[in-house]
């Protein structure tokens, strides 16, 4: 239930989450459509940072706002290899404001999860286009944050932001080389758990025919007068 809106002299964290002002809604809106398929992430960039300034600490700079930039400077680096380090740089610089809190935003099970997607694609033993100055978050350090805060480590590797099952697993097995490594008896068993569970399970949606559009056969017809 939406709740009343209070008068122009007196605000609260609710109020100005659901009733925000005509300008900043107007700011949020073109901030999604250039996140939107990263139509213009610089944009978007540019309008965030300017309102973090602003309305720091605001209910409309929400954990999701900022996952939302986490994911769009992870996808940027993927799609401008030279710009790859300055675009990862900005997305680990956002999560560790996240990590702060002083701007009153909470790191979720999704901001984790895109977390160590970049670590694994960017700064893992294995990744192909490895980048050394990114080295220093690894899933130690990652895990014992995570584990501080009482995220979920179930959510995170099935969030929907790790799009593969195999990005899923390397994810699964360096948590639970760091778990290991900690004494962590209970984070094990959770991670061996999820991890048989992601590759008995099987595809809801194998066998299930791909949607085809439906095509509409416009017919002229001929209209005879006697």
């Amino acid at each position: 239930i939406i709740p009343t809106p209070l008068p122009k002299d007196a605000k609260s964290p609710s109020n100005d989450m659901y009733f925000t002002d005509s300008s900043t809604s107007d700011l949020l809106a073109v901030m999604d459509a250039c996140l939107h398929n990263n139509h213009d992430v610089r944009r978007a960039k540019e309008i965030f940072t300017d309102l973090r300034r602003a309305r720091a600490g605001d209910p409309i700079l929400e954990t999701r706002l900022y996952n939302s930039f986490m994911e769009a400077y992870l996808s940027m680096a993927e799609q401008e290899p030279r710009n790859a380090a300055a675009w990862l740089e900005d997305m680990w610089v956002l999560f560790e404001d996240m990590e702060s809190v002083h701007e009153n935003v909470h790191p979720s099970a999704g901001t984790y999860a895109l977390a160590l997607l970049a670590w694994l694609r960017y700064s893992s033993e294995d990744a192909p286009n490895r980048i050394g100055s990114l080295a220093e978050r690894t899933p130690h350090t990652l895990l014992r944050n995570l584990l501080d805060r009482q995220v979920s480590i179930s959510m995170i590797v099935a969030d929907r932001a790790i799009p593969s099952s195999d990005e899923a697993q390397k994810i699964i097995r360096a948590l639970s080389s760091a778990a290991v490594d900690l004494n962590l008896s209970k984070v094990v068993t959770e991670l061996g758990q999820a991890e048989m569970l992601g590759s008995t399970l099987p595809d809801p949606f194998q066998g299930v025919p791909e949607v085809k559009p439906t095509i509409v056969v416009k017919v002229r017809c001929a209209l005879l007068y006697g």
